[in-house]
């Protein structure tokens, strides 16, 4: 028996170039990714797989990766949170001060580097502006040890403000209060504070790929910067520093990406009307990135599931709202259980609860065997 597969990739790494320091932080992740991951995700891939990804970029980069029929590979848009500038509350930083702000990870393809290599070129050729500004950084010190040493060295430890894990209300209101956004990642699937920066109509200077030029679509107070021309991004800031700008909201339309990848999965072309076993593997743990996506895909499916029978298996914590025609069944998945639950343990399961999946989504960028 055939069986459909949909997979929901969202997993960058892979798909960009990056050249990493062997000495360098996050090493082992870095190597998997680059090398041993895409091996994984072929194992999954066949003429019966269906590729979801978030945009046109991912979609281009995919196809090269793998060697995937790009005519197979679909995009879909997430949703992004509609956010209303006037209620989001203001942030008060320190009086006097200019301040921007980047809410990162500390992987070093995050460059958050590039931001301090400029600040050092402001301080160098204008002392005065330099000392009125202030980076703001979603880390702890620890987090980027390249970038302790080279705050250290260059003695920039008052222009930077390190903010550790923080709410993501308290991110949209520092954002809301900055004088721009500051987002020189090399490597991104979508780049959701982009979208977010833009919404409240803050300035945006981020690295000139497409990626970037995508989400921000015509977004006019987007500024693309070459990542490693640390004069120019000197320069922008400087310019931002002259004179603060507000930009009219951008938003992203909506177009009913989820309902449109809920119809391909259920067998876009084909009558909706035979009522069909689709298993739905969300065994990711419930992070930001992953549960924001998972409780997308469950609100989308409480309007779109039809008469279908949908067998969602899903990690223990994540969210399990009661659905007509819809059962959870959960599963642990962490670590090399994973590898196992994709290559033998998902068929033992079905096997056990007596199904036959027409159809198998999957959540977690790979599929099942």
């Amino acid at each position: 028996m055939i069986i459909r597969s949909v997979i929901y990739y969202h997993q960058s790494l892979p798909l960009f170039p990056f050249k990493f320091r062997l000495w360098g932080p996050k090493l082992k992740e870095i190597m998997f990714y680059n090398y041993l991951y895409p091996l994984y995700v072929k194992l999954f891939l066949n003429k019966y797989t269906y590729v979801a990804v978030q945009t046109e970029d991912v979609r281009q980069r995919f196809a090269r990766r793998y060697h995937f029929p790009i005519d197979r590979i679909g995009v879909f848009f997430p949703e992004v949170e509609n956010i209303i500038g006037e209620t989001v509350e203001p942030y008060a930083y320190e009086e006097g001060t200019y301040n921007f702000f980047y809410p990162a990870m500390g992987a070093i393809y995050k460059e958050h580097l590039t931001i301090a290599y400029a600040l050092e070129r402001i301080l160098a050729s204008d002392t005065a502006i330099a000392e009125r500004i202030r980076i703001h950084f979603t880390l702890q010190k620890g987090d980027n040890k390249e970038l302790d040493d080279y705050i250290s060295r260059y003695q920039l430890e008052a222009y930077f403000v390190f903010h550790g894990n923080i709410p993501h209300q308290q991110v949209l209101s520092m954002m809301k209060s900055s004088n721009g956004l500051l987002f020189p990642s090399v490597i991104e699937t979508l780049g959701l504070p982009l979208l977010e920066a833009a919404a409240l109509g803050v300035p945006v200077v981020a690295n000139d790929m497409d990626y970037a030029r995508e989400v921000l679509g015509e977004y006019e107070g987007a500024y693309f910067v070459t990542v490693h021309d640390y004069e120019a991004w000197a320069a922008k800031m400087v310019s931002l520093f002259k004179k603060k700008e507000y930009f009219a909201p951008y938003q992203v339309s909506d177009n009913d990406s989820w309902k449109r990848l809920i119809m391909q999965i259920r067998g876009e072309g084909e009558s909706l009307q035979g009522k069909k076993a689709i298993c739905v593997l969300a065994t990711a743990s419930a992070t930001r990135g992953a549960l924001a996506i998972y409780n997308q895909f469950i609100h989308a499916l409480e309007q779109y599931a039809g008469n279908d029978e949908w067998y969602v298996f899903v990690d223990v914590g994540m969210p399990m709202p009661e659905i007509q025609n819809v059962s959870y069944h959960v599963c642990h998945t962490k670590g090399f259980g994973r590898i196992w639950f994709d290559l033998m343990g998902f068929r033992r399961l079905v096997r056990h609860l007596g199904v036959s999946p027409d159809v198998v989504f999957s959540l977690q960028n790979t599929g099942v065997k």
